[in-house]
């Protein structure tokens, strides 16, 4: 091979590495971000709450409803009686200071393909919350029943 083909041949490794790094650390801190192999583990454990489940069990209030979406979507419209948290709030510590780290939250967001729900619950274990569930059919299975929901 020559000198010249070396020299291309290396080029476009270098340009296909940078690439890859660049696509996955833009994954990797993007709301949208695909899960990767290595990010699948963290789901295992986790408890699903079906929609029917969730309507019971904001009919009762007796379990803390965490909405996971930004702020402006909250404000729009929200399950009732939903605490509005971030998924990647800065402030994580000082949303959460009032609850009780041993009774149950239930994390959600738009859809069953949203990862914000799944982020925030694995942020609240972290921070020590041990009952932490994921409302997995989300906003949007919420309101295509027909269920109130409330504006702030």
């Amino acid at each position: 091979m020559s000198k010249n083909k070396k020299r291309e041949w290396l080029a476009g490794l270098f340009i296909l590495f940078i690439s890859a790094t660049v696509a996955l650390v833009f994954n990797n801190v993007s709301a949208s971000g695909v899960p990767l192999l290595y990010q699948q583990a963290s789901l295992q454990g986790k408890k699903e709450i079906s929609l029917y489940e969730m309507k019971k069990i904001v009919d009762t209030g007796q379990i803390t409803v965490v909405d996971a979406r930004y702020d402006r979507f909250y404000k729009r419209g929200h399950l009732p009686g939903a605490v509005s948290i971030p998924y990647n709030t800065t402030f994580l510590d000082s949303l959460t200071a009032g609850f009780d780290k041993g009774k149950p939250l239930i994390t959600y967001c738009f859809s069953p393909t949203c990862p914000q729900a799944d982020r925030l619950a694995d942020r609240l274990r972290e921070a020590g919350f041990t009952d932490v569930a994921v409302f997995k059919p989300g906003y949007k299975a919420w309101t295509a029943a027909k269920y109130p929901v409330e504006v702030k």
